[in-house]
């Protein structure tokens, strides 16, 4: 842990790991939970509070002729005090397929000097497996020693057993009498204990929950949120708890493969969660603005995935970005107009060429550093799908169970809701008997507690319950037992 000695207004600062990237301080000390932290302000827009075990006072060297050895020396130092942004240390810690998409987040995580990262996956892609990658990477890089991750109730089994099963990782369900301990136990022992756990959502929007969460201050390594686009209403207590999550963590995940679901403004309240010294006084115009040149960049890269692509076409995509009001920033970037003046005097690249051009094209996306999307068509190869009708003759055995199975449907759906049409609501059910008999009978005792009727049930009641109770004791199951 790098000690840093106190710090005063105007030090000149860089985070560790970090040197390239410096910043000034505008403010502090003040002490939170503990820790003593300083306000630091990086380039023109972004500031942040930031704890002293992670800042690192600038001291300007003295320049002067040095030996060989000693240059060597300095040399590699130098590269074990940079994050290693070109190496993996959490290659092949995992029991996944190797999906080389699935590692570009973890990737943009380590490169990028943001606050979080938005990972917009479409559905189905591993975003579960690209935010346990992260966790990995920081595990192996000794950067992680509180983790929580946040998602809806019915996901929690789902995150324990994948990073369990996957990563080794064993995630514990938190409560809010957990970060109480927690708290208990800093105040008695003057440090925070290591945790890796798991919550919901629902339970933190309670108000003891979300009350204990910020007045222990607890402070998190990273904090993921799975379907982080529940978060995205400003005006809503998730978003509230959302800034809490925020502030009181180092790095903070979003996981949606959602995030704009009625318009910009959503898109913009995730990226204020994400990085609140960037965004935090941004506006839509401002949004609006800053993603201008993103249609040329995207056309740009469409163009160059193309078996043969038309450089000139793609020359003119990037020439469109720089007629747009982010277009300075495009003209300050050497490799971008580099590229530029050479895709105007040649007709062809090689396919290294062409990755090399991708590559650079994808860092200018003026989201880069704090968003990350894949989607299906750009990963998966396409195939033509030819739909066939198989008729299949079911024996009287099963034929007589799947017309029971449809009849104890429609009265189950009837109990449940008598002015709705059955029809959707059995249609999964429908479809689960067609491809296996054996799983639909393995439903049924599901359902039929559903119904809150017990074995002790002598006869046909007067609602649609008992109806479908009915059946089932008929046709379905075995006769009772009497009590």
């Amino acid at each position: 842990m790098v000690v840093t000695p106190p710090l005063e207004r105007g030090d000149e600062v860089y985070r560790v790991g970090d040197p390239s990237r410096r910043g000034v301080v505008t403010d502090g000390p003040r002490e939170i939970a503990g820790s003593t932290q300083y306000f630091v302000r990086w380039g023109e827009r972004r500031r942040s509070w930031h704890p002293t075990t992670v800042l690192v006072k600038h001291e300007p060297a003295s320049l002067g002729w040095v030996s060989r050895d000693e240059f060597l020396a300095d040399l590699a130092l130098l590269k074990f005090f940079y994050k290693f942004s070109d190496v993996l240390f959490s290659i092949g810690s995992s029991q996944t397929q190797f999906l080389v998409y699935q590692f570009k987040p973890v990737l943009q995580f380590i490169r990028q000097s943001a606050h979080g990262l938005l990972i917009a996956d479409e559905v189905g892609l591993g975003k579960t497996i690209e935010a346990a990658l992260i966790v990995r990477e920081l595990m192996a890089r000794g950067d992680v020693e509180r983790l929580l991750v946040v998602c809806p109730a019915n996901l929690r089994r789902k995150w324990r057993s994948e990073l369990q099963q996957r990563f080794g990782i064993e995630l514990r369900e938190m409560r809010a009498r957990d970060f109480e301990e927690l708290r208990e136990q800093f105040e008695r022992d003057g440090q925070w204990s290591a945790f890796f756990g798991v919550t919901s959502l629902e339970g933190l929007r309670m108000t003891d929950f979300e009350r204990t969460l910020v007045e222990t201050r607890v402070p998190f390594d990273l904090v993921i949120v799975d379907e982080g686009h529940h978060l995205r209403n400003p005006a809503t207590r998730s978003f509230a708890l959302g800034e809490v999550l925020s502030d009181q963590s180092d790095h903070l995940l979003l996981l949606s493969a959602t995030p704009i679901q009625t318009g910009q403004s959503d898109l913009l309240s995730l990226l204020q969660l994400v990085d609140p010294a960037e965004f935090g006084p941004t506006s839509l115009d401002d949004l609006d603005a800053l993603l201008e040149p993103n249609r040329y960049i995207n056309s740009a890269l469409a163009l160059l995935s193309r078996p043969q692509p038309d450089l000139h076409d793609v020359a003119e995509q990037m020439r469109a970005a720089l007629g747009t009001r982010q277009g300075e920033s495009f003209r300050e970037n050497v490799v971008f107009m580099s590229w530029l003046s050479r895709l105007e005097d040649v007709h062809e690249l090689t396919a290294e060429a062409t990755v090399q051009l991708r590559r650079d094209l994808q860092r200018v996306h003026t989201l880069a550093p704090y968003y990350t999307r894949t989607r299906k068509r750009e990963v998966q190869e396409s195939a033509e799908r030819e739909a066939r009708v198989l008729h299949v003759e079911l024996t009287p055995e099963e034929q007589h169970f799947y017309d029971a199975w449809v009849e104890f449907l429609i009265a189950r759906a009837r109990a449940r809701n008598p002015e709705a049409p059955p029809g959707w609501a059995i249609t999964q059910f429908e479809r689960m008997a067609a491809s296996s008999l054996q799983a639909a009978r393995a439903r049924l005792d599901a359902l039929v507690a559903d119904l809150g009727i017990g074995d002790d049930y002598e006869g046909t009641g007067p609602d649609p319950a008992a109806d479908a109770y009915e059946v089932y004791i008929i046709h379905i199951s075995e006769p009772p037992r009497r009590r």
